[in-house]
């Protein structure tokens, strides 16, 4: 009896060559679906933060809704941790920009990315136009 045409182990030779190429192409899927879950809701708390503050009357006001909208943007969201938020807000003549900045590095998002991620660094601005609304 020959070796050729036996074809017992071929399964397991097959699965060693695959199993690694699929399990690196999983845990991509899953650090780019984090990192795109994360930055999504770092531009919506931008959104909402920049649109409450439309609301205030002066800048004191201004920034003290900003931390509100910020904070409930935080509460609701499972993928942000408030601890690695800053967040920046300017006043360029009529122009209110709310700047959101997450340091993504320590969590689940970089920690089991076998490929490369854009940045574990997440910036996200929202301007509103405050005279003539």
């Amino acid at each position: 009896m020959g070796f050729v045409g036996d074809e017992k182990g071929s399964m397991v030779v097959e699965a060693a060559f695959a199993l690694p190429i699929l399990i690196t192409v999983m845990l991509g899927i899953v650090s780019y679906g984090s990192w795109f879950v994360a930055a999504h809701n770092v531009q919506s708390a931008a959104n909402d933060a920049a649109r409450s503050a439309l609301a205030g009357l002066n800048q004191a006001e201004r920034t003290r809704l900003v931390t509100a909208s910020i904070e409930a943007s935080v509460i609701g969201s499972d993928h942000l941790d408030p601890t690695k938020l800053v967040v920046q807000t300017d006043l360029d003549g009529a122009y209110y920009t709310v700047t959101v900045t997450y340091d993504g590095s320590g969590t689940l998002m970089g920690a089991t990315s076998l490929l490369p991620l854009p940045s574990s660094t997440i910036e996200r601005s929202a301007v509103v136009r405050l005279v003539g609304v």
